[in-house]
C-alpha cells in the first residue's frame, strides 16, 4: 500500500479522511500526509488529510527525538515556542487537542514516543503561498 501511495503522490495530490484518534491516522501523518481539518462526525473526531509531496514542512525533517527534546525544552524553560511550529503532548492519543487545525495550522507529525509512551502532535502554520497551491 505504501509503495502505491508513494507512486501516486509523485504526480497527484491525494485527499482522504481518517478517524483522528485511531493509530492508523498517526501512521498516515508519519508517512507523509498532513491533516488540514478536524471535524466531528457522529461524535467522532475526523481528520481531512492530504498528501502533497510538493509541500515542505520543518517538522517533517526532524527526528522524533528532536521533536520530543524541543517540546521538553520549551515546557521546562517556560519558553515560548516558535509561533509557526507548535508541539502538543498528551498521555493518551485521544487526549490531544487538535483545535489549531481551525487556526491556519496543519498537523505535520503525529506519533507515540517509545521512550515515555506519550503522544505528540506537531502543528505548523500554513504560509500564504502554501494555501494558494
Amino acid at each position: 500500500m505504501r509503495k502505491v501511495l508513494d507512486r501516486e503522490a509523485e504526480t497527484k495530490i491525494i485527499h482522504a479522511t481518517s478517524t483522528a484518534t485511531l493509530p492508523i491516522s498517526a501512521k498516515y501523518i508519519e508517512d507523509g500526509f498532513i491533516a488540514t481539518r478536524n471535524f466531528q462526525d457522529h461524535g467522532e473526531s475526523i481528520f481531512e488529510i492530504v498528501r502533497d509531496d510538493s509541500l515542505k514542512f520543518k517538522a517533517c525533517e526532524m527526528s522524533k527525538e528532536d521533536i520530543v527534546s524541543l517540546y521538553l525544552r520549551h515546557s521546562l524553560e517556560m519558553e515560548e515556542p516558535d509561533g509557526d511550529l507548535v508541539i502538543k503532548q498528551a498521555d493518551f492519543q485521544d487526549g490531544l487537542d487538535f483545535s489549531l487545525l481551525d487556526d491556519d495550522f496543519v498537523l505535520t507529525r503525529y506519533f507515540q514516543n517509545t521512550n515515555d509512551s506519550k503522544w505528540y502532535a506537531v502543528f505548523e502554520r500554513v504560509k500564504e503561498s502554501e494555501q494558494e497551491e
